[in-house]
């Protein structure tokens, strides 16, 4: 005897970037950060041959969203890149 289908036998996965295309936005944002509309036109040139993403310029003006809709499903992934690098500090260190 056969099982029923379900929705809940379904995995929806949510739309994703890849890592190589992460980095890659990343680069774009950080080294054209000073000109905000040149990033976020090299960002939509990247993503070009997705027609689930779209990308728009925070409201506070420090980064750029990118989002990944998945139509079908109604979810979305958001993304975002900042045009200044996070300054890491180290850990201070008791020295003897």
């Amino acid at each position: 005897m056969a099982r029923g289908i379900s929705l809940n036998d379904e995995t929806i996965i949510a739309p994703r970037l890849r890592k190589d295309q992460r980095e890659k936005i990343r680069t774009i944002v950080r080294v054209n950060g000073e000109f905000p509309l040149v990033a976020l036109g090299l960002v939509r040139d990247a993503l070009k041959g997705y027609p689930e993403a779209k990308s728009r310029i925070a409201d506070d003006n420090d980064s750029i969203i990118v989002t990944m809709f998945d139509t079908a499903e109604k979810i979305y992934t958001d993304y975002s890149f900042n045009f200044k690098q996070h300054i890491k500090l180290d850990p201070p260190t008791l020295e003897d």
